[in-house]
């Protein structure tokens, strides 16, 4: 599937798999194996996925035009330049255009259904 195609829970699995986060099936969401009580869900939750895009550098801007917003994120290894992998993605509010662009520099422009990889939790 597209990245462009990701949003809600799909959207949380690849998040943490491009910050390196491991997370286990919660339902229909994902939680974070550290503390699989509560589900872990920065889709839609500021307090989790700001400062994800902050710590790794997402931009974000917002189309006025009612196109949506766009998100870039260019990644980079520590004291090199220029960007090793860039992400450009557009959501339908910032959260989501950002996390998508994380996504994308991480992990590329396609990805497996998150389904795909719930044999590695059983």
């Amino acid at each position: 599937m597209h990245v462009y195609q990701l949003d809600g829970h799909d959207l949380d699995y690849w998040v943490a798999r491009a910050i390196d986060v491991r997370v286990v099936p919660m339902g229909e969401a994902w939680a974070l194996e550290a503390a699989p009580a509560a589900p872990w869900e920065p889709h839609k939750d500021w307090a989790l996925g700001g400062p994800i895009l902050h710590e790794n550098m997402v931009s974000i801007i917002y189309i006025k035009n009612g196109s949506g917003c766009k998100g870039e994120c260019h990644r980079y290894r520590r004291n090199e330049r220029p960007p090793h992998s860039v992400g450009r993605q557009w959501g339908d509010d910032p959260l989501q255009a950002g996390l998508r662009a994380l996504v994308e520099a991480a992990c590329g422009e396609e990805v497996d259904p998150p389904l795909q990889h719930y044999r590695e939790f059983m």
